[in-house]
């Protein structure tokens, strides 16, 4: 028997009457012996079907130790449902707001991801990198002469010049790109021509003066100047950098001669002429073009090709794979190769874009 004075019971009341969640809320107390579920009406019961019996004397008394427990109570508050996908909150309570996810600002990057209990962390770009767009997860450098940063197949992000432009400040502009077998040059904007590469036979040292095209070949350059002409420079043993006089609109430069359209429409070529027809009549005809007017000529290595003003296409040169062999039909370009890989065959572009 345990006896309290009236004074205890009611502090003990005064404790919490049954609110959810705290300890003595429903029977959380219980166990083993019994438990004090919830007060109700003032009494505590559950010890063995006992109640708190007050005596005269204003004590009270407890009996049926060794009950059912009592009642087990709710367990406490319903924990919520967690924040949507972008969003959070600092607990799970219901009564607690999700909010966004901060957003990272364009020159700033994801330092951590946000979570359902965490917001998203941002961080500034160090000195010369920013971002694109906002929530970005790495920085890029800051493309100071126009353009975009991209990142190449490394991992490496690059500024990427402005189209037409190139060079380390994107300074250079080019109107006209022709590579050779280990040379490439173009003409700027401003009319001059620029090369880079291999320049054992001065194929990458362009004269001065304006140009309106270029070609690289094997090892010779030839370019159409704005006065009409054809400047060549580079190797010229057997005359590929010989140009004849007389105006052109175009230039082609293969592995050891070189082709022209002149304004007429008729193409000159000049430099080596050692590879046949194919026909085995000893005829050299790589660099002695047909009869007839052209819009466009492609030089190789050891054969050329061009079209012609009606759109079809004429070759003259080595024909061992058939590469001077031509099919029917109308054209808008053709290409032909001046290093031993593209010197076996042709492409042209159709009318109809085939």
């Amino acid at each position: 028997m345990l006896a309290c004075s009236q004074s205890e019971v009611v502090a003990t009341r005064a404790l919490d009457p049954g609110a959810a969640g705290s300890p003595n809320a429903g029977g959380s107390l219980g166990g083993a012996g019994g438990a004090s579920a919830g007060f109700a009406g003032g009494a505590i019961a559950g010890f063995n079907g006992g109640t708190a019996d007050s005596n005269s004397a204003g004590a009270s008394s407890m009996a049926g130790f060794g009950g059912d427990g009592g009642d087990g109570g709710d367990g406490g508050a319903d924990p919520g449902t967690p924040c949507a996908d972008g969003s959070w909150a600092s607990d799970a309570l219901p009564t607690t707001a999700c909010q966004a996810w901060a957003a990272c600002a364009i020159g700033s990057y994801v330092l951590s991801p946000g979570s359902a209990i965490s917001d998203r962390q941002c961080a500034p770009c160090p000195v010369g990198q920013t971002t694109t767009t906002v929530n970005a997860t790495k920085c890029v450098p800051v493309c100071q002469h126009g353009g975009a940063a991209v990142t190449l197949e490394s991992g490496r992000a690059v500024c990427d010049c402005p189209a037409g432009t190139w060079g380390a400040s994107c300074e250079r502009t080019t109107l006209q790109l022709s590579a050779g077998d280990s040379h490439t040059c173009a003409v700027k904007t401003d009319g001059t021509v620029a090369c880079w590469g291999d320049n054992t036979y001065g194929e990458s040292s362009p004269p001065p003066g304006t140009f309106s095209s270029v070609a690289a070949g094997g090892v010779h350059t030839c370019g159409v100047k704005t006065d009409g002409t054809v400047a060549c420079w580079g190797r010229n043993d057997v005359g590929e950098s010989s140009p004849p006089p007389g105006t052109f609109s175009s230039v082609a430069a293969g592995g050891y001669h070189t082709c022209g359209v002149k304004t007429g429409g008729t193409v000159a070529c000049w430099g080596d002429d050692y590879y046949t027809d194919g026909q085995g009549d000893g005829t050299f005809v790589k660099s002695s073009p047909p009869a007839g007017t052209f819009s466009s000529v492609a030089a190789g290595e050891s054969h050329t090709c061009g079209v012609k003003t009606d759109g079809s296409v004429a070759c003259w040169g080595d024909n061992s794979s058939g590469q001077s062999s031509p099919p029917a039909g109308t054209f808008s370009s053709v290409a032909v190769g001046h290093s031993n890989a593209g010197r076996s065959f042709t492409c042209g572009l159709k009318t109809d874009g085939t």
